[in-house]
């Protein structure tokens, strides 16, 4: 058995457990979708919406960049561990201080003191999550990508129950942050359980001067990400009010989400196996061509589906009091087409530690998008959600070749692993939103879903590259899947 084949194995597996614990999740969250929306109504959803931002931006101080740097490093001591765990609880003890003390502030700003209530409380759940931030990177690094997906159902399970019980009971805003908290016990306590990590007392922080460099980079990278992902929210709330952004944000969260639940756990696959093939630049190049392939061959049909019949598609899900969300989600699902091409790039980047790139292309994205956002808010949240659509599509080329300098891939790589997936994409999308005038979302779904992933993997087995991944997609799968394993 080749070394290449020992990489693909071991992320055939963290891709299965992965893979089977997203769909759960999601399942999960549509499920909370369809019952949580009915029960709230598009303003509680709106006061989470607008303390979100405030809260995501401190949250950007509370891990400083330590997972990717626990991941990425290529030793790690028990001592460099303990201190980024501590350093990791201290700033999760300084946030949740100074969100009591801002508290006032967001509802001022908003004019709103639910936005007040409503930050004050998240505290708590920074408190919570802080204290197994260093676990989950290590068992990440550990590639134990098993019991992460495990606890990764058990927290979306309990945000789920947390807030239907909640909503139920209460009808108000305050069920989505019972949610929350119930999500953070839960992953906190199964952290440490899991994990076989336990901080040291009194650790130096000497030794982790240079974690502490790529992580400030991370940092900065990340703050200005939060930035371009957060100002729309912001600006709709203060422009248009609270209805407006709980639209836009169930929207965004209805389209994007599914998108998080299938780049983000894979890149958790592949960064700490990328990191370790740096050395081996053809072993680097298969293993990081096979895994964007993967991704644009199971995101881009669906999302195809999903954005051809969003007009019958959304009052399905949502109900009668949530159409204003159709236009919206309509643009968001042309965004979500484009994110297959433009997470993976970040891989390359945190692969071979060049944290300083990372730093100067996230600031270089944060305002393109803001310049987007701060033009077209004007014109309502439908105008927001295009502008980010157009801002997505003109940032993927530039990063694609700028991630990809001095690494083993080239841009026409990328770009040649995906047509096939876009291809289909562009036929079922058209034929789809033909049909949607004439057919009910249940027979759309049920013909356009299967139909769209055939024709993709027909396309895809046109070329002799797209035939030797699918084999070795059947062939991985096959081992983890009796069933499979007796078909061939």
């Amino acid at each position: 058995m080749t070394a290449l084949q020992n990489a693909s194995k071991v992320a055939a597996k963290g891709a299965f457990y992965t893979g089977a614990s997203q769909i759960a999740r999601m399942a999960l969250s549509t499920v909370s979708v369809i019952i949580v929306a009915r029960l709230l109504t598009p303003n509680d959803y709106g006061v989470a919406a607008m303390v979100s931002p405030v809260t995501t931006f401190l949250l950007i101080f509370q891990n400083l960049g330590f997972s990717q740097a626990a991941i990425q490093a290529k030793i790690l001591t028990q001592n460099e561990s303990s201190a980024m765990f501590w350093v990791n609880v201290l700033a999760s003890g300084a946030i949740a201080a100074i969100m009591l003390m801002i508290a006032p502030l967001v509802g001022l700003f908003y004019n709103d003191p639910r936005a007040a209530y409503y930050t004050a409380a998240m505290s708590v759940t920074v408190l919570i999550t802080g204290a197994g931030l260093q676990h989950i990177a290590l068992l990440n690094r550990e590639l134990r990508f098993k019991a992460l997906s495990a606890i990764d159902v058990a927290v979306a399970a309990a945000t789920l129950l947390g807030t239907a019980i909640a909503a139920i009971v209460l009808h108000s805003y305050w069920a989505l942050w019972w949610g929350a908290a119930a999500g953070a016990v839960v992953q906190s306590v199964l952290m440490w359980r899991t994990s076989r990590f336990r901080p040291n007392l009194r650790p130096t922080i000497s030794g982790i001067a240079s974690h502490m460099r790529f992580g400030g980079s991370i940092t900065g990278s990340n703050l200005a990400t939060y930035v371009s992902r957060n100002l729309d929210n912001i600006l709709i709330a203060k422009v248009w009010g609270t209805e407006a952004v709980g639209l836009y944000d169930r929207g965004f969260k209805l389209m994007m989400y599914p998108m998080q639940n299938i780049n983000f756990p894979l890149a958790r696959i592949m960064l700490p196996i990328l990191s370790r093939l740096t050395g081996e630049p053809e072993r680097f190049r298969r293993a990081y061509l096979h895994s964007v392939r993967a991704i644009a061959l199971a995101s881009v049909p669906g999302v195809a589906v999903i954005g051809g019949t969003s007009t019958k598609l959304i009052p399905f899900l949502l109900g009668p009091n949530w159409t204003g969300v159709v236009p919206i989600f309509h643009w968001l699902s042309l965004a979500a087409l484009v994110l297959p091409l433009s997470h993976p790039p970040g891989w390359l980047f945190m692969a071979f530690g060049r944290g300083k790139a990372i730093l100067r292309w996230g600031l270089f994205s944060a305002l393109l998008v803001v310049t987007g956002f701060a033009v077209s808010v004007w014109w309502g949240p439908t105008a927001v959600a295009l502008s980010y659509f157009i801002t997505q599509a003109i940032r993927t080329p530039p990063m694609i070749w700028y991630s990809s300098k001095g690494t083993p891939i080239r841009q026409i790589d990328l770009y040649a692993i995906a047509l096939p997936s876009y291809l289909a994409a562009g036929i079922i999308w058209l034929v789809l939103a033909t049909l949607s005038s004439e057919w009910s979302i249940w027979p759309l779904l049920l013909v356009g879903l299967p139909t769209s992933y055939l024709l993709a993997i027909a396309l895809h087995a046109a070329s002799s590259d797209g035939r030797q991944f699918l084999k070795l997609g059947w062939n991985l799968a096959g081992e983890r899947l009796p069933v499979l394993k007796r078909i061939r």
